[in-house]
């Protein structure tokens, strides 16, 4: 059973009564500072470290093909390959690659249309920790630094997207590692 809690102006919060399969999720969003969703795998931690370190793996369940494996104070790019996300460009550098314990990297996702100055561009910093449990592996999702988008509408409505996709994301990686 899963209880939900709203609380007004800092997102939805969701939490599980109680842990019955590897795929319930707890959600956390809180507009203009953080998003967090934490998911439950049946797998173990080196398998689910190589799903995100792993480019072609890492692709597979993200849905977007990169140009090389994450490397520190590395860019990264790629493009979406969800249907109907094909104009969509994956940006991001490299902050930490902490042994299956954490992939960190800042990203400016975009439409391909969209001329990108980093300069001009605030990035969001995602982190996906991992921590392995009695059976199997814990997954954090955190992306940040939506404080610093200054404009107020375009900073909600990023982070209502970024909740959604978060959402899509984790439920991706556990149909990466569920597949009939």
């Amino acid at each position: 059973m899963t209880g939900v809690v709203t609380r007004q102006g800092y997102g939805h919060i969701h939490r599980d009564a109680e842990r019955q399969t590897a795929s319930q999720t707890v959600s956390q969003a809180v507009p203009q500072t953080f998003i967090e969703k934490v998911i439950y795998l049946d797998a173990t931690i080196a398998e689910v470290w190589l799903a995100l370190v792993d480019p072609n793996r890492f692709g597979e369940w993200f849905r977007t093909k990169l140009d090389r494996p994450f490397r520190v104070n590395e860019y990264t790019h790629g493009t979406g390959t969800y249907p109907g996300c094909e104009r969509l460009r994956w940006r991001a550098v490299t902050e930490t690659l902490d042994h299956e314990r954490l992939l960190a990297f800042t990203w400016w996702p975009a439409p391909d249309d969209v001329p990108f100055d980093e300069s001009k561009s605030v990035g969001t910093l995602v982190e996906i920790r991992l921590r392995a449990t009695v059976d199997g592996t814990r997954v954090i999702f955190r992306e940040s630094g939506f404080e610093r988008i200054a404009d107020e509408k375009e900073r909600a409505t990023l982070t209502n997207v970024r909740v959604q996709g978060w959402g899509v994301q984790a439920e991706n990686l556990r149909c990466y590692f569920f597949q009939p």
